[in-house]
């Protein structure tokens, strides 16, 4: 599906160690890599270009004289220390997090602002205040279904409570919206192009340590084989490979990991498959419906078995499931409707 929409002129600054625009708006995008990024291991593809802050003055008369009509920023994410980048790189890029706030957020004020927080933690990190009070609205993963919750960052309970009503944070709390993890053109390729031969009942592929929901989860999924329930586990699948079980797979358990919004949620349908999704305190951007395009589940007794063979005894409908959540992912969940997405709430 052609995410464009007649989007190709617009002229968007994107800042960010990633990306979302720059590669379905190539030709009108310009993208500042605030730290330069090391080689990925197994990975054919150069590093993105590093743009070095000395560039800033170039680009902050640029956006005084009406050159960009959308600024998108992507906010480092909290659990960058915890990659295979070492300390240097992480506070590297926290110096240049805070440089950009000041430089060009705070400073240029006529072209209109999108920030995206794409991480895996709910609350937001303080020093991301500044961008809610500056952007026209701020697209965070992991939306707690409380919104106030994420103002938690502001201060102390009492400065918290004091301030929820205050017109600072009925603002604040007025731009912020949900967005998912999103699907890319490599990701979308790697499925199957055509419906492939079921094999078994339910697939599961990830890590299951230090994880409780998945290890209690994965208890549960096993001990259904003793009822008949043909269950596929795997972990460290090449992508490709991953793909072609989701697809032989009536139904892929998608349980939470260190975020509640995974890749898993939209991969399975993407492949033809229904995803089983355990129930989540966070508001959904273009949520998957129970029923009618996944199941969801609570994490408590043995709820995980019931949807299990509820949804294993109509094969008909799964079929049925499957093609509507796959309709679902590709209008709403790749990059393409993303960019559509942040374009409209912003513009």
């Amino acid at each position: 599906m052609d995410g464009r929409s007649g989007l190709d002129e617009l002229r968007v600054l994107e800042i960010g160690t990633l990306t979302l625009f720059k590669p379905v708006y190539p030709e009108s995008t310009t993208w500042l890599c605030p730290a330069p990024m090391p080689e990925k291991r197994g990975c054919a593809d150069p590093p993105p270009p590093f743009v070095g802050w000395n560039q800033i003055p170039k680009i902050k008369q640029r956006l005084l004289s009406g050159a960009y009509d959308l600024i998108v920023y992507l906010v480092p994410g909290l659990l960058r220390r915890f990659s295979r980048w070492c300390w240097k790189d992480w506070v590297r890029e926290r110096i240049c997090h805070h440089r950009a706030v000041k430089t060009l957020l705070r400073e240029v004020r006529g072209t209109p602002i999108a920030v995206l927080d794409m991480g895996d933690a709910g609350p937001l990190n303080p020093a991301n205040i500044p961008l809610l009070d500056c952007c026209r609205a701020y697209f965070k993963r992991e939306l707690p279904a409380e919104s106030a919750e994420l103002l938690s960052a502001l201060g102390s309970p009492a400065t918290i409570n004091a301030s929820r009503n205050s017109a600072s944070a009925t603002s604040r709390l007025a731009k912020l919206r949900t967005i998912s993890v999103g699907l890319c053109r490599e990701r979308i390729a790697a499925a199957p192009a055509t419906t492939l031969e079921k094999k078994v009942d339910v697939f599961f592929a990830g890590c299951v340590r230090n994880l409780a929901i998945r290890r209690r989860g994965l208890s549960c999924l096993l001990s259904l084989r003793t009822k008949g329930v043909v269950v596929d586990v795997a972990e460290g699948l090449p992508i490709e490979e991953y793909m072609k079980r989701c697809a032989q797979a009536w139904l892929v358990w998608s349980p939470e990991g260190l975020g509640r919004d995974c890749f898993r949620h939209y991969e399975a349908p993407l492949c033809r498959s229904v995803p089983v999704i355990n129930q989540a305190p966070v508001v959904r951007h273009r949520p998957l419906i129970n029923g009618t395009h996944c199941f969801y589940y609570e994490d408590t007794g043995d709820d995980l078995a019931r949807v299990i063979l509820g949804g294993l005894s109509d094969k008909a409908r799964l079929i049925q499931m499957a093609e509507r959540a796959r309709a679902h992912v590709l209008e709403h969940h790749t990059h393409e409707a993303l960019c559509r997405y942040i374009t409209e709430e912003v513009l």
